[in-house]
């Protein structure tokens, strides 16, 4: 999460210390999750678990269950993660708001992920009112890649960097023919698909 900009970094931090819920938005592959971890990591509560529920593989009948029910189990408290929460149809949204407000999370903190489109999508009614309310107490939008162009080439040395540590390879950089062609290439993925790439050609290069 080291290539999201200064001010993400800064308003991420600023949560650690805090037990509200927190919502992150943002396209595919910006590191939500990751963002997520990192803010449980530098929390009061890091030694406890980080729980994600992946809200696109999960029934919602399972995910209320585990937090009515299966937190009782795990007494011990830590985040929950709630994976592209906003990828619940209206039913799933109303039972997962209701399974929040009758689960005891004393000694949990919840987390969720999401696209940009919630936002919109709550306003106009779409998306459950008492469910993004409680989600969003705390909210912060992770740009995409093409709304970070101005740091890319330092995203791509930084993605350099750790290529060359993972992967023992001493790769100092890349001419301007090839950052042009990164630069003007439209990753679908965002900085995943940009990482992978990277990793890749820092392996093959001679």
């Amino acid at each position: 999460y080291n290539y999201l900009s200064q001010e993400v970094l800064r308003v991420a931090r600023s949560f650690c210390g805090s037990n509200l819920p927190v919502l992150l938005t943002g396209d595919q592959g910006v590191g939500k999750v990751n963002l997520a971890m990192s803010i449980h990591r530098y929390s009061d509560g890091w030694m406890k678990p980080f729980a994600l529920v992946d809200c696109q593989a999960a029934t919602p009948e399972v995910i209320s269950d585990f937090l009515r029910n299966g937190l009782r189990e795990m007494e011990c408290g830590g985040t929950i993660c709630l994976k592209e929460v906003d990828e619940l149809d209206k039913k799933g949204q109303e039972l997962l708001a209701d399974a929040l407000e009758q689960a005891d999370l004393s000694v949990w903190r919840v987390t969720s992920t999401a696209s940009a489109a919630i936002h919109r999508r709550a306003k106009e009614g779409a998306f459950d009112g008492r469910l993004y309310h409680y989600l969003s107490q705390l909210s912060l939008h992770v740009p995409n890649l093409q709304q970070s162009r101005q740091d890319l080439q330092n995203i791509i040395n930084l993605f350099i960097i750790e290529a060359n540590g993972r992967l023992g390879r001493q790769v100092t950089g890349v001419d301007a023919e090839a950052l042009t062609l990164l630069e003007n290439h439209r990753w679908q993925d965002n900085f995943s698909g940009l990482q992978q790439a990277i990793y890749q050609m820092v392996l093959i290069a001679e």
